[in-house]
């Protein structure tokens, strides 16, 4: 009985290991995520990251799942390192968008089977902790982002927003 125990524990723990997937910037690397959770860091892991960094990392979604990067610190030097996320598998692909200083990506979702690229560069001056987004894995889409202010995206049956027109009056029809 003790070892059929042992065996068990060996395995739970190997499958709970293998489910969490960290991953920190390397040069010229590419991953399929393994959807386990885990967490995506700049080449400096933990720490501040080097000098003088050209590092390009690709992350694909498996097939059925939604990849999400939620950014939960971001802190670059803000006029020379900088992150420039791309919408496929490499930095031909379209941009998302760049990043520096204490701009924060936010979140950034992968389609079922596709891939994003992450490119990070620093110069040979200041370094700081650079950025660290946690990953996670869904079979639905995430929901919508949130209207931007100013805009009526939700206003019934007005809409006030600058730059808009609203109708004279309205009428109710039973």
């Amino acid at each position: 009985m003790k070892k059929f125990l042992l065996v068990i524990v060996s395995i739970v723990g190997l499958f709970g290991s293998s489910l969490a997937q960290d991953i920190t910037m390397t040069s010229g690397s590419s991953t399929t995520y393994a959807c386990g959770g885990g967490t995506f860091y700049d080449p400096g892991g933990t720490g501040n990251y080097a000098h003088s960094l050209t590092y390009t990392q690709t992350i694909c979604a498996p097939a059925g799942q939604y990849l999400t990067f939620n950014f939960t610190s971001f802190n670059t030097e803000s006029c020379c390192d900088r992150l420039i996320i791309y919408n496929g598998p490499n930095t031909g692909s379209p941009q998302i968008g760049t990043y520096a200083g204490s701009s924060n990506p936010g979140t950034v979702t992968v389609s079922p089977g596709q891939c994003v690229t992450f490119s990070f560069t620093s110069d040979g001056s200041i370094t700081a902790a650079g950025f660290t987004a946690t990953m996670s894995c869904s079979t639905t889409p995430p929901p919508p982002p949130p209207p931007e202010p100013g805009t009526c995206a939700t206003s019934q049956p007005f809409c006030t927003a600058p730059g808009t027109t609203s109708p004279a009056s309205t009428s109710t029809t039973a």
